[in-house]
């Protein structure tokens, strides 16, 4: 069973009426009081707040800095507990996931858009996806994920990484870019 926080243990922002332990998540007021209302039952896994920290002003120049210089594909080696606000592009882990999982499928379709639009707009290449690699996103409406994947060359028989941008809205995807990997 969970202890549900109490006003003595956190504060009250008056703002926005969101309850908040320390630098740890905001849960807006009427979200407790429903969960507190409905006594749902729930084991402490369930309901963990998210304790985040804050990039150091160095730590913020190295991360804006590889950033930049990457165009958003290479921002690995940072801890996964980075404020969201201050780390708005995330390595995801795609690991934890199983091969066959939504999020994978997703990230496949994404990458074979991509490279249709690469190949209409080269003419001379018939590149076919062959693997992901990696993926960055930026959550938010709209969702950027930034996709490293590998392609073959059917005509050519060589493989080459390859860069892709997409923008995704409730209502379309669309492809920024695809590019070879500089």
């Amino acid at each position: 069973m969970i202890t549900w926080p109490t006003l003595k243990d956190g504060n009250i922002n008056k703002d926005d009426h969101s309850y908040s332990i320390g630098n740890a998540m905001r849960i807006p007021k009427w979200v407790l009081d429903k969960m507190r209302e409905a006594s749902v039952m729930l084991k402490e896994e369930h309901f963990l707040l998210a304790k985040y920290c804050r990039f150091t002003p160095q730590e913020r120049m190295h991360y804006l800095r590889r950033m930049k210089e990457s165009d958003g594909f290479d921002i690995e080696g940072f801890p996964d507990n980075i404020d969201p606000w201050d780390m708005p592009i995330r390595p995801m882990k795609l690991h934890l996931f199983p091969l066959d999982s939504v999020i994978w499928k997703s990230l496949e379709d994404y990458s074979k858009l991509a490279l249709d639009k690469y190949n209409k707009h080269i003419r001379a290449t018939k590149y076919q996806f062959a693997l992901l690699l990696k993926a960055n996103c930026c959550g938010g409406c709209p969702l950027v994920y930034y996709i490293t994947f590998q392609a073959h060359d059917v005509a050519r028989s060589h493989s080459k990484n390859f860069q892709a941008c997409l923008t995704i809205t409730l209502k379309e995807t669309m492809v920024a870019f695809c590019r070879p990997e500089p």
